[in-house]
């Protein structure tokens, strides 16, 4: 420590300093573990907390309703639920594909906790209620929050057949990688290469690189814009562009971004 510098965090503050990061990254797929719900609850060292600590208790013990049989330092500032046992105790077996979009959708302890223990059969339910029309803003986080690689493909294959390929922009996470149903997307009308560009901020994958490439080099300048403002989110001052500059220059560009990915970190 320096003269007149900072404490140094004590033993326990960089404990929770530590549970909260590891929760973090979880935050897009809705946190699906009681232990992660719990670390959000934890305030950091401004007292800040990424969820109240009533409703990480309800979700956690949802998640696993023996989790508060265990003594540990993190469950000591949550409210224990009233109830001993878990809600999902209360179904002896899912309910129908209908049904269940309802219990699983937003971000209430049974429907985080059905997303948690039943991902797979949740989303099927989800996909489901996709093909029959949009869904639900509620529903749509869900299916985003469940959406790997594999689900994004359902999804993608759903909308396509419903002629909203487009729709597949709001279900895209940014942990997952350009999803198949999207790259048609960059031949098609300037609307769906517009909504593609923004989508594309701070996207690092081979696929995400590729597309903003080609997206550098369109011929509609808006959309060049619009791919400029994503690059610059993406890497920064590592590569210079303008939307007005001449092509062949603007192709040199586009050639560095699609050796970005090759690049170490």
């Amino acid at each position: 420590r320096r003269p007149g510098g900072p404490p140094p965090p004590s033993p326990a503050a960089a404990s929770r300093d530590r549970a909260r990061r590891a929760a973090l990254p979880f935050l897009p797929m809705g946190v699906p573990s009681a232990w992660l719900q719990v670390a959000l609850a934890l305030p950091d060292a401004d007292g800040i907390r990424l969820r109240s600590p009533a409703a990480a208790s309800l979700a956690a013990h949802a998640i696993d309703p023996t989790l508060f049989g265990v003594a540990a330092p993190a469950l000591d500032g949550l409210p224990r639920p009233k109830r001993a046992n878990g809600e999902l105790e209360d179904f002896a077996r899912l309910p129908a594909d209908a049904r269940l979009v309802e219990l699983c959708s937003g971000d209430g302890a049974l429907a985080t906790a059905l997303r948690a223990r039943f991902p797979s059969r949740c989303a099927r339910a989800l996909i489901a209620a996709l093909a029959s029309g949009p869904l639900t803003d509620a529903a749509q986080q869900a299916l985003r929050e469940l959406a790997d690689p594999f689900v994004l493909e359902q999804a993608g294959a759903v909308l396509v057949g419903r002629g909203a390929r487009a729709g597949l922009l709001g279900l895209w996470r940014g942990d997952l990688g350009l999803p198949s149903g999207l790259k048609p997307l960059l031949r098609g009308a300037r609307q769906g290469r517009l909504a593609l560009a923004h989508a594309l901020a701070g996207r690092r994958d081979p696929g995400s690189l590729h597309a903003l490439a080609d997206l550098l080099v369109d011929d509609v300048a808006e959309v060049r814009r619009a791919a400029g403002e994503s690059l610059a989110a993406t890497a920064g001052d590592r590569v210079s562009y303008d939307a007005e500059w001449p092509r062949s220059r603007r192709f040199l560009a586009a050639e560095r971004v699609r050796a970005m990915h090759n690049r170490a970190p």
